[in-house]
């Protein structure tokens, strides 16, 4: 039943996606394939950073640049091919720029986090090839309480770098008001590790080079986070046929983050340990809009728009000085018609079901100072989409298309681009993308899918324009201005078992790429840094993903339960060469009792070594991690009080994350034992 599925570790696929159709009930089925993570398991993957909190999903990694900046990876996929999303609205940051930067998220504020992997992603832009992040804070109500008022507070402690966090939020509603307010602050120490920062085969690197080695042991200076704080207030009219409502947010944020390489000790991370290292500040104000008609208007039966405004900055602070200040403005806007179903007299009656959307993006972004290497660029970007659904039987079938046209317009020149003889104008793609899908269910709860897709993405701005040292990820970065947009075309295959004792599901997917854009490192050397230069060329991605979860045993309130995930990537170049940064694969394998008044989970997550690697990579080992938690309810479920004790790395492994640019000058944290109070009601 519907209630064992929810019990297992996979029992989330069985949600409703918001993200895809709107509030519209679909069968358990979407081709693509998702995670939802809410209620005790959000409260469990709760993170500092959005990479962190969703790097237990299968498909998912952290781009892991220190404990203050994290972005989800997935599938292989990084910055601007992963679209990460408030509430249906891009995050209008500068984190698809550079893995140091931070997405302008907390994930502190998060009730819900949607992750959708595959083809299905392109209602939300060809940036969205790799996957979509959609974060669902509740900042912009759609319904009043029930009881006129609703509290949440949460508040904790991890013991490996001192984390203190708290955070409340609260809706209220006066008749057909309601008003949403939330708050958080959040504060970390240095990272604690075990061993040394620098890696055994960066030491034997340095020390071949004749360079002198110098290492950090336990604790890791420039990685405390000073200051993580900010706000929500939102109102919202809400009536019979719909709502309209706005929210403004504000959000400090000040971190440190470790060099990758620096030019007068490459060995060390970047910095003297008396010294002050290179920190973030950033201050970032969003204004949120939405609005939803749901009343038969022509051939449509809900109408619904959701927008953006935010003003982005943030300073990158080297020894308290402001070497380069990174600005953008970004409005982003979405409008939805979802059509009435139609009745398809071809297909046996059987009913079509569609969405229509338009989508804009005009943005303003621009890095000053010397140590800049973005010039001012404005961004334009249009698209039209439509969605199509409709079942025939046992099968569903799905087809999406959707254009997209972007105009950067380059207004200035970083010195290196001068030299290079770049001129200042605008760049125009027109891309076109598409993806169909089919489903077949054979008997119930059973479901196996096969999605085929072309997508064409435009250059990025970094790909585009770079030209100039970028320290924190220890290269001098390069971009081509006559990058052409680069095509993919992926098949991918599912099957999924929602019900009974054994739930789950497994993927297999293969991209092809036509002129792939990539960060390649060349050998060269400018101001001793390392030459990264943007270049295209036909490339692949492909590998597989499995989730299980088996109801091992059940009586009165008591459940006892195993589950294990599976993901396995991988990227090469037409040429036979590896790319960069590719996670090897990881096995996850919990078990967990489950009871009205406490859960107790344990874990392991055995991470295989890579030694699958681009030019000038060096490889990583394997290792094994182990987890543990126990969540406690004193109040059984009559109220929503939990108490959740959890230890993480309680081995003391240590572990790199073969994704960071990082991972040779600092190592995964080391052991962290947690504590969290969460109240609502």
């Amino acid at each position: 039943d519907a209630s064992t599925a929810d019990a297992t570790a996979s029992g989330t696929l069985d949600e409703t996606l918001i993200t895809v159709w709107g509030d519209r009930p679909r069968r358990f089925d979407v081709i693509q394939a998702t995670n939802i993570v809410q209620g005790d398991r959000l409260e469990r993957d709760l993170s500092v950073t959005l990479g962190e909190t969703l790097e237990r999903q299968v498909g998912v990694h952290n781009s892991g640049f220190g404990p203050g900046a994290g972005r989800p990876v997935i599938r292989g996929f990084d910055g601007n091919r992963i679209r990460v999303l408030q509430n249906g609205i891009g995050s209008l940051d500068a984190s698809a720029a550079s893995p140091d930067h931070n997405p302008a998220i907390e994930p502190l504020a998060a009730e819900r986090i949607e992750v959708l992997r595959g083809a299905g992603t392109l209602r939300f832009g060809p940036s969205a090839i790799g996957g979509v992040v959609n974060v669902i804070d509740g900042r912009i109500p759609t319904a009043v309480p029930d009881d006129q008022f609703d509290l949440s507070l949460r508040s904790g402690y991890g013991s490996n770098n001192d984390d203190r966090f708290f955070s409340g939020a609260t809706t209220m509603g006066w008749g057909p008001l309601a008003v949403y307010g939330q708050g958080f602050i959040r504060s970390t120490e240095e990272l604690t590790i075990n061993g040394l920062n620098v890696s055994s085969r960066r030491r034997d690197q340095l020390t071949a080079a004749g360079e002198e080695v110098e290492a950090f042991r336990h604790e890791v200076p420039g990685t405390d986070i000073d200051e993580n704080r900010g706000g929500t207030a939102g109102i919202s009219w809400i009536g019979s046929e719909g709502y309209a409502g706005f929210a403004f947010t504000r959000l400090r944020n000040n971190y440190g983050i470790l060099e990758a390489f620096h030019e007068e000790d490459p060995g060390m991370g970047g910095m003297e340990e008396e010294e002050e290292g290179v920190r973030i500040d950033l201050e970032a104000n969003r204004y949120d809009f939405a609005a939803e008609w749901n009343r038969d208007f022509w051939a449509f039966d809900q109408l619904s728009f959701r927008g953006a405004y935010s003003d982005y900055n943030h300073d990158e602070l080297e020894g308290g000085e402001v070497g380069s200040t990174w600005e953008r403005y970004a409005w982003e806007g979405r409008f939805e018609a979802r059509q009435r179903p139609i009745a398809m007299a071809s297909l046996g009656g059987n009913e079509l079901q569609g969405l229509w959307g338009a989508q804009f993006e005009v943005g303003n972004f621009r890095a000053l100072g010397d140590e800049a290497f973005l010039p001012r660029t404005d961004t334009l970007k249009t698209g039209l989409f439509s969605i199509q659904q409709v079942p025939v039987g046992p099968v569903d079938l799905e087809a999406g298309l959707r254009w997209d046209f972007t105009q950067h317009d380059l207004r200035g020149l970083t010195p290196e681009l001068a030299l290079l003889g770049v001129d200042t104008g605008d760049e125009t793609f027109n891309t076109v993308s598409f993806s169909t899908g089919v489903s077949y269910s054979p008997m119930e709860g059973y479901l196996v899918g096969l999605s085929l897709s072309r997508t064409e993405r435009a250059p990025s701005v970094e790909e585009l324009y770079s030209g100039g040292p970028h320290l924190a990820t220890g290269g001098f970065e390069i971009g081509d201005p006559d990058l052409d947009k680069e095509a993919g075309i992926g098949l991918e295959a599912s099957v999924s078992r929602r019900l009974g004792r054994l739930t789950g599901s497994a993927n297999l997917y293969y991209t092809t790429f036509d002129d792939y854009i990539f960060l390649n490192a060349t050998g060269a050397e400018i101001d001793d840094l390392p030459v990264r230069q943007y270049e295209q060329e036909d490339a692949e991605i492909w590998g597989a993903e499995v989730e299980l979860g088996l109801l091992a045993y059940e009586r009165d309130d008591f459940r006892g339960l195993f589950d294990l995930g599976f993901d396995f990537v991988r990227g090469s170049l037409d040429d036979g060469g590896d790319l960069p940064r590719i996670a090897p694969w990881r096995v996850r394998i919990g078990t967990e009792a489950q009871s009205r008044y406490a859960d107790l989970r344990l874990e392991v997550l055995y991470v295989g070594k890579q030694d699958d690697t681009a030019d000038f990579e060096l490889k990583t080992d394997d290792y094994a991690v182990f987890n543990a938690s126990l969540a406690i309810r004193p109040l059984g479920d009559r109220y929503d009080l939990s108490l959740l004790l959890e230890g993480r790395n309680l081995t003391n492994s240590e572990a790199r994350n073969h994704v960071s640019f990082l991972k040779d000058v600092l190592p995964l944290p080391g052991r962290d034992l947690r504590v969290s109070l969460r109240y609502a009601f």
